[in-house]
């Protein structure tokens, strides 16, 4: 309180010594004070907004990724060269330096279908088996970057990570894998869930000659 007096004491001070009076009227010294109160206000309110912004942001539960304490690059060996049927990419790489949080890309998605694809691999015949393990490498290794270079925020690492699902998925032989093995991955994950567009990864089977067997199997199934 006596700093804001003060302060308010120097602002009138300065405004008369810029108008060179020693004193001054009435109606002047009126016009000062609005002037000067106006002024701390304003002085105050800059203090102030980014705090209250601050409190609604942590309330409504919206905090921003570029509020989030970003670790350093990973120096370990698994992170830049991530093992074959290994799904702890995404906890000790990913989510350890991001911190994304539950609904992140690290544990949400890629630690979620690794784990359920490896838990439930008995379903897929060798061939699916194989297919596995080369797709969920390939989609950590996509992300190695992410993980020993520049930071970047959990947004762009979901966006980036789900803009290589349909290629790691396709590249490594979905489309040949037979009926068994589709059915077998329906029945491990909804396959919707995998891919951000649905529509951009159906186009990619449409244009793949390869995946004609593949499309007629979704159609059948209504997911075309």
């Amino acid at each position: 309180m006596r700093h804001n007096r003060h302060a308010f004491n120097i602002c009138i001070n300065n405004m008369l010594a810029a108008t060179k009076k020693t004193d001054a009227s009435h109606e002047e010294t009126a016009t000062l004070r609005r002037y000067c109160n106006f002024k701390m206000i304003l002085k105050s309110l800059v203090v102030l907004i980014p705090v209250l912004a601050g409190i609604v942001i942590v309330r409504s539960g919206h905090i921003s990724n570029i509020l989030r304490d970003t670790g350093p690059p990973s120096s370990s060996p698994p992170c830049a060269k991530p093992p074959l049927d290994d799904c702890s990419f995404y906890v000790n790489c990913l989510e350890s330096r991001y911190k994304c949080g539950p609904t992140g890309y690290p544990l949400q998605y890629g630690e979620k279908f690794c784990e359920k694809f490896s838990s439930n691999r008995s379903l897929l015949d060798s061939n699916g088996q194989q297919w596995m393990i080369n797709t969920m490498h390939c989609l950590q290794t996509a992300l190695v970057f992410d993980a020993i270079a520049n930071a970047t925020t959990c947004q762009a690492l979901e966006d980036e990570a789900f803009g290589t699902h349909a290629s790691c998925y396709i590249d490594n032989g979905l489309c040949s894998l037979g009926l068994h093995n589709w059915v077998a991955i329906l029945e491990i994950v909804d396959i919707r869930t995998i891919f951000r567009s649905w529509e951009g990864f159906k186009a990619t089977i449409e244009a793949g000659v390869e995946c004609a067997e593949f499309l007629a199997f979704m159609v059948a199934k209504s997911l075309f």
